[in-house]
C-alpha cells in the first residue's frame, strides 16, 4: 500500500498541524514578563538539557506548566519553538493536545494523537516500507481507530528510521486527555513513545502538562 493511500484512509491532516503550530507560536509575543522568565528558565534547566543533549537513551520528559485553563499554553509555545529547531539538526515530532480537545472532534484523543504522529513520521521518510501493512488486521483495526493498531504502526515506522538517529516527540498538554473517557487510550501510548526496544533509534518523549 502506497503511504499516501494508508494516511487517506487513517484521515491525516497536515494542514491542522502546520495550523497549530501557527497557533502555538503566536503566544510567544503575548508573553507577559513574569512568563518569559518562567519559560526561560524551564528552556535553561539542567533536567531539559540533560533530556535534550546529554542522554544517550530513549526516555521521557514530564513538565508542568502549571498553567491549566488554556488551550494554548507558554508550554505550548516552548514545543513549537524546540520542535522547529531539532527538526532542523535531528528529527522532531509534535501534537498539541489542547488544540485537538473539542468534544465534537472525534479524533480529539489518543487515536487522534497517534495518527497525527504517524502521518509525520511517513511524510518524513523518502520511501518508507508499509509492507507490515500486509497484515490485514493489523490495516483494518488501524483504519477503524484501534489505539493499539496505531501504536504497532508507529513503531513500524520508527525501526526504520536510520540507526543512531534522534527523535524528539513533544506532546504538549497530554494532561487534558486524561480524562475518564479518554484515559484507558492514553495510558497506552507512553510505552511505545517513550522507549524503544530495538535500541536503533534513540526516541525521546517531552510531554507537558498544565495542572495549577
Amino acid at each position: 500500500m502506497k503511504p499516501s493511500r494508508f494516511l487517506e484512509l487513517l484521515e491525516y491532516d497536515e494542514a491542522a498541524l502546520d495550523r497549530d503550530q501557527r497557533e502555538a507560536k503566536r503566544a510567544g509575543p503575548l508573553l507577559d514578563t513574569v512568563t518569559k522568565d518562567r519559560v526561560s528558565f524551564i528552556a535553561s534547566s539542567p533536567q531539559l538539557y540533560s533530556w535534550l543533549v546529554e542522554s544517550r537513551r530513549s526516555r521521557a520528559l514530564l513538565i508542568n506548566g502549571n498553567d491549566k485553563g488554556h488551550l494554548v499554553s507558554p508550554l505550548s509555545y516552548l514545543c513549537a519553538e524546540m520542535a522547529q529547531l531539532y527538526q532542523e539538526a535531528d528529527f522532531s515530532l509534535i501534537y498539541f493536545c489542547g488544540l485537538n480537545s473539542g468534544y465534537r472532534d472525534h479524533r480529539a484523543d489518543a487515536c487522534g494523537m497517534m495518527i497525527s504522529l504517524i502521518g509525520q513520521i511517513t511524510e518524513a521518510q523518502i520511501r518508507p516500507d508499509m509492507s507490515f501493512l500486509d497484515d490485514k488486521r493489523l490495516l483494518q483495526k488501524a483504519t477503524n481507530g484501534k489505539i493499539n493498531a496505531h501504536c504497532r504502526v508507529f513503531r513500524n515506522l520508527v525501526k526504520q528510521l536510520p540507526t543512531g538517529m534522534v527523535v524528539y516527540c513533544f506532546i504538549d498538554m497530554i494532561s487534558i486527555y486524561e480524562t475518564r473517557e479518554r484515559r484507558d487510550d492514553i495510558l497506552l501510548v507512553p510505552k511505545h513513545i517513550n522507549g524503544n526496544r530495538q535500541g536503533v533509534v534513540n526516541l525521546r518523549g517531552l510531554k507537558t502538562i498544565e495542572d495549577s
